[in-house]
């Protein structure tokens, strides 16, 4: 598990690696911090990144965000002739 937290807002989120792998690809947690951004607004600066193994305890109650899917948005661009 990775859990995600913003150092301004203090909002902390749990991932599955699988699913951050989908959308980054196969890297490590560290170069995480720099490609991931705050939900509640961009400007929030550097998040922590921490690969985590949740204990019986911990795991109990534990809220997981899951990838539901991935949206390509096309946007025409255009060209005088």
């Amino acid at each position: 598990m990775v859990r995600v937290t913003c150092r301004y807002c203090k909002r902390s989120n749990v991932y599955r690696p699988e699913d951050l792998i989908q959308i980054f690809g196969d890297v490590d947690v560290d170069s995480l911090m720099d490609r991931m951004h705050c939900v509640a607004g961009r400007d929030h600066g550097a998040l922590d990144v921490r690969g985590f193994s949740p204990t019986g305890k911990e795991a109990v109650g534990l809220r997981i965000r899951r990838l539901v899917r991935i949206e390509i948005v096309r946007v025409p661009i255009w060209r005088e002739d």
